[in-house]
């Protein structure tokens, strides 16, 4: 057996998932604690304690009334961006020359925000606002370019759309700070605390093995095997933070 738990990306799961990990986690290694070593028991300790609050955050933010108001902006944010990019890649590939080239200019113009939808959503919106602060300057004619394969009027309302998003995002984290800490400023927290409780497993089973520490690793693995696919990068209208580094 390895003595290195399979590798994942937490820090790239959603809200809802890590909180899933954690107490799935907690779950298997609270009948054991009394076996896994003082620094395993105190890191169980901290993460039981931090993921608990995020989990409370989670469910005060879903019970919001502005939740529903931010999916359904941040839906039609990305509903929005999806259709402008077909539009320019149609004009890439269709037979019109004039069309064509200003494709091409825009592709390059908006490459930038490209694969926006795959970012958290507080970084799409920053994207999208300093992408429009650049299309009013009409930079290289970009505003001519877009009449031309006419999306000049979906990027106007993309721009709306994106606005009325932040609006709204603003006014329900305020809310939230009224109630205590958001649940994704509490992730940072729960991502360190659940990796330490993971080392101090790792390092319990090289030093103090037994049977119940191996069937606990092994557990521990199999969740972490079967969150992992969750743990990338792609479309989805939740707010999360992005870090590159993986729990060992």
């Amino acid at each position: 057996m390895s003595n290195e738990l399979s590798t994942i990306y937490t820090v790239r799961l959603s809200i809802e998932k890590l909180n899933a990990l954690c107490h799935g986690t907690l779950k298997y290694a609270r009948p054991v604690q009394e076996e896994i070593g003082t620094v395993a028991a105190v890191a169980f300790t901290t993460l039981e304690t931090s993921n608990d609050a995020m989990g409370e955050s989670m469910m005060k933010s879903r019970k919001s009334d502005l939740t529903p108001a931010v999916k359904e902006a941040g839906n039609d944010r990305k509903t929005r961006w999806s259709e402008i990019k077909r539009n320019v890649n149609t004009a890439l590939e269709g037979l019109d020359p004039v069309k064509k080239e200003s494709g091409r200019l825009l592709k390059l113009f908006l490459e930038p925000c490209w694969k926006a939808n795959s970012k958290p959503v507080n970084v799409q919106t920053s994207l999208y606002i300093e992408l429009f602060d650049i299309y009013k300057t009409n930079k290289g004619g970009v505003q001519e370019h877009a009449i031309t394969i006419g999306i000049d009027g979906m990027l106007n309302d993309l721009e709306s759309v994106n606005l009325n998003y932040q609006t709204l995002s603003e006014e329900r984290a305020s809310q939230d700070a009224n109630g205590g800490p958001s649940a994704s400023s509490l992730k940072a927290t729960v991502v360190e605390n659940y990796n330490d409780f993971c080392d101090a497993i790792e390092q319990a089973v090289k030093h103090i093995p037994s049977e119940a520490l191996t069937q606990l690793f092994n557990q521990i693995d199999g969740l972490r095997r079967e969150y992992a696919h969750f743990a990338i990068y792609k479309e989805q209208p939740e707010e999360e933070e992005t870090n590159s580094v993986p729990a060992k």
